[in-house]
């Protein structure tokens, strides 16, 4: 439905006031309830609030994340969480604001680090035309997402095959830890940094393609130097979209490290990825048409 309406639209623009036309009503359904902000239960939600806040969370949210708008997403997204599942906003946010200045603080204090290990690295700026070094700390309701996903963890079963033989199998399946103890810590990109680049054309004649190869190049590179002074907590968890694009076209590096501060390990995410391969991932469809 999303790229339908994409495709359909000839202005941006009225997809962005389509989008805040459903914060709009999600802010009308929160006030007329008188939600506290304790995230205390929706007392009068009712099958239209219900449809109205899924809608929100499912449609208008991720538009309003292709189009570039990620402040309106993450509004709609935390209305919406908080009138669908309001118990898990309440245990979200009290999760979050056990650690969530001190990670607010580790975002900057890494993203002032990873600026200064670029910036002085002079051949590297030599090639670029342009290089950008963002930082976030993940939202109430996407550290939710993440740590549902903490609570399953693999085990081993052992099954007999249909046909009724000794043959054993095994798989792995997932189940429920009732043990697992939730907390934004356990999330390793719950503090993440994006570096995006973009090569400069070394000569008039060079075609986009060999720019293209030429920023491919540069992204590993800038791996080198973060490995150099955050080395990967878990060599698996490098992850080289890169090389091996995701199905639906998404090209990044990803790189998983931690850094201790007060006896306390903080694990962050660096994404590594050029301004088309930015573009893509941001817009997905929409990256291919006027929203550029």
């Amino acid at each position: 439905i999303r790229n339908l309406m994409v495709s359909l639209t000839d202005d941006w623009r009225a997809l962005a006031i389509r989008c805040v036309a459903s914060l709009y009503r999600l802010d009308g359904i929160l006030k007329k309830s008188n939600l506290s902000g304790s995230g205390q239960f929706l007392l009068h939600r009712n099958p239209e609030t219900t449809l109205t806040a899924k809608d929100s969370l499912q449609l208008y949210a991720t538009l309003s994340q292709q189009m570039g708008l990620h402040r309106l997403r993450s509004q709609i997204e935390s209305k919406a969480f908080r009138i669908l599942y309001p118990r898990q906003f309440s245990a979200s946010s009290t999760l979050f604001l056990e650690h969530g200045g001190a990670m607010t603080a580790i975002s900057d204090y890494l993203s002032r680090q990873l600026k200064q290990l670029l910036y002085d690295d002079h051949s590297l700026m030599f090639e670029l035309e342009n290089l950008q070094v963002l930082s976030r700390v993940k939202e109430p309701f996407s550290f939710w997402k993440k740590l549902l996903k903490k609570r399953f963890l693999p085990t081993t079963a052992v099954t007999v095959n249909n046909m009724g033989s000794n043959n054993i199998r095994e798989t792995n399946q997932l189940i429920r830890s009732s043990t697992t103890e939730l907390s934004i810590m356990d999330v390793n990109d719950g503090v993440a940094l994006r570096v995006i680049l973009k090569a400069r054309k070394l000569d008039e004649d060079e075609s986009d393609e060999t720019t293209r190869g030429r920023e491919r190049i540069l992204c590993y590179y800038i791996h080198h130097l973060l490995r150099s002074q955050w080395p990967e907590t878990d060599p698996a968890r490098v992850k080289d979209y890169i090389r091996y694009p995701k199905r639906n076209g998404y090209q990044c590096l990803h790189h998983t490290s931690k850094i201790t501060r007060n006896n306390q390990d903080f694990f962050f995410e660096v994404q590594i990825r050029s301004e088309e391969m930015d573009r893509q991932a941001e817009f997905g469809v929409a990256a291919h048409s006027q929203y550029k």
